[in-house]
């Protein structure tokens, strides 16, 4: 990691004991950072931040809550960050400047994504989280039975609800 980045980081760090909405970047070394990006993180490729979600949810009455949750932030600098981030999963295509900012706007929201999903379902209980997932699926052309059964089947196998929950409208 070369001193200009040290440096960038250390600012960053020393600017979040005033801002608290200011961006704090990860050392390569930061437990929070997964393995399989450590070593495009060490060679430059992608820079980390750590970010947050917030999320609104329904209170009782017309009252509205919002709950909170951090994420690791990538964001690739480099053709290579790119093919880090998407595991090897896809080929790069397009390499201009242009495509670098969309990739990195929808790996973010990718991320952004499965956080707020999992503060929704902590916030609001399973029952909302079924009826919202099988709202999803029926509005993307599942039959009501069929996407119950599958809203079910995941939120077991996730381990959100015993194997033995039995859902009523």
């Amino acid at each position: 990691m070369s001193t200009e980045n040290v440096a960038e980081q250390t600012e960053a760090v020393e600017k979040t004991a005033v801002d608290p909405k200011a961006v704090v970047y990860l050392a390569s070394t930061d437990e929070r950072i997964e393995e399989k990006l450590r070593a495009a993180v060490e060679a430059g490729d992608i820079r980390c931040s750590i970010d947050t979600v917030d999320v609104k949810v329904s209170g009782t009455g017309d009252t509205k809550k919002t709950v909170t949750g951090d994420y690791v932030r990538y964001e690739a600098l480099t053709t290579a960050g790119q093919l880090a981030l998407m595991d090897g999963v896809y080929e790069l295509h397009d390499t201009k400047p242009s495509c670098m900012g969309r990739f990195n706007y929808a790996e973010d929201l990718y991320r952004r994504g499965l956080v707020r999903t999992a503060l929704l379902k902590k916030a609001e209980g399973p029952e909302k989280a079924i009826e919202r997932g099988i709202k999803g699926l029926v509005a993307a052309g599942f039959s009501e039975s069929k996407a119950i059964a599958t809203v079910l089947k995941g939120l077991i196998e996730e381990g959100e609800l015993p194997a033995d929950y039995v859902y009523s409208k």
